[in-house]
């Protein structure tokens, strides 16, 4: 576990993984929902970079109940923490969650919506089911087939980008090990505990 972190803070600027939501230019009530992650690093270590990337997509594991437990507890206890700071931010959002359904996708993201259910899902003994649930999406949301990219870099760095980035979706549908990566456990749960209490029933 600390060894992929501190390889992260070490050849990347860090990786960043969170929702995804974009209302369509020319019908507010279209909505396009996904998980975006996003790095960046020296141009020496972007094969360290894909490598980083790729055990984080393919290496999570949501069998390991107990550490899913830590993370759900953190997690909520650090959105209950962030209420009191931010109250009418959430407020915004609750007020907005009734205008478009990208509002209300974002309510059930980072809204009071997502505080209680993670608050409540914090109180829970028994974990399996989510965990079932979790794996059962992050199949469905980390898809070749379902994958757009974005790349910045210099002209002269463009080729060598394109063949790690091919060697990286190569690898996308994979089978993953047993090794466990925090980073994208604790993103992706939170991503899809937003999306459970969304369309599916705990």
């Amino acid at each position: 576990m600390s060894a992929i972190d501190d390889e992260i803070r070490l050849y990347t600027g860090g990786i960043r993984v969170s929702p995804f939501l974009s209302t369509n230019h020319s019908a507010i009530d279209r909505i396009e929902e996904g998980v975006s992650f996003s790095s960046y690093c020296l141009d020496r270590n972007q094969d360290r970079m894909y490598d980083l990337l790729g055990s984080l997509v393919r290496e999570t594991n949501f069998d390991n109940v107990d550490k899913l437990r830590t993370l759900i507890q953190g997690n909520a206890s650090a959105l209950s923490n962030s209420v009191a700071d931010s109250g009418h931010a959430f407020a915004r959002t609750n007020a907005g969650s009734h205008l478009t359904p990208a509002g209300g996708s974002s309510e059930l993201y980072g809204g009071m919506t997502q505080v209680q259910f993670m608050n409540a899902l914090a109180q829970k003994d028994d974990l399996s089911e989510v965990s079932q649930r979790l794996k059962e999406i992050a199949e469905l949301a980390i898809k070749r087939s379902t994958l757009r990219l974005a790349l910045t870099c210099g002209e002269d760095q463009m080729s060598q980008n394109e063949k790690v980035v091919g060697d990286f979706v190569s690898r996308l549908d994979a089978s993953p090990s047993s090794e466990i990566s925090q980073v994208l456990l604790v993103a992706v749960t939170s991503w899809c505990l937003s999306l459970l209490l969304h369309k599916l029933t705990l």
